[in-house]
């Protein structure tokens, strides 16, 4: 009998054990549980400098109007959206422009699409070249203007 007590007394310790490390356990979550409100300074959904950093687009535009026929060329990790007028594909060496709104590739003198973003993965001469009037790009970035 002594052997059967000493198990009992042996398992209710455990237990207790293990109950008392699950409640101090659920009592710390649900203390830091709430605390901020998401989407707040406390839990921001996205840090500041991410969002100054994915919003930084340039407006390309010369008061108005890019001159047809230019040249508009990135560097390396450049990217643009045609918001008005029509512009066709500079392909470089590597390779061509890659639409990162349908998943395509535009190569040499393809249309590029309105309100498509664009990647220039490479700075190897990529870019548009202005074909319509009154165009309007807005570009992040590095890039120049032939």
């Amino acid at each position: 009998m002594n052997k059967a007590l000493e198990k009992r007394k042996w398992v209710i310790t455990v237990l207790i054990v293990v109950m008392s490390f699950g409640l101090g356990f659920f009592v710390r979550s649900s203390a830091g549980a709430g605390t901020s409100e998401p989407g707040t300074a406390g839990d921001p959904i996205a840090a500041q400098s991410y969002v100054d950093q994915m919003a930084s687009f340039q407006v390309v535009d010369y008061n108005g109007e890019i001159p047809k026929g230019s040249r508009l060329i990135g560097y390396e990790g450049t990217e643009f959206v045609l918001r008005a007028g029509s512009a066709k594909a500079i392909e470089g060496p590597g390779g061509g422009l890659a639409d990162l709104t349908n998943g395509n590739t535009y190569l040499q003198g393809d249309d590029i699409k309105q309100n498509h973003h664009i990647l220039i993965s490479r700075s190897d001469g990529r870019g548009f070249s202005i074909e319509g009037t009154q165009t309007v790009v807005l570009v992040k970035g590095k890039y120049r203007v032939e």
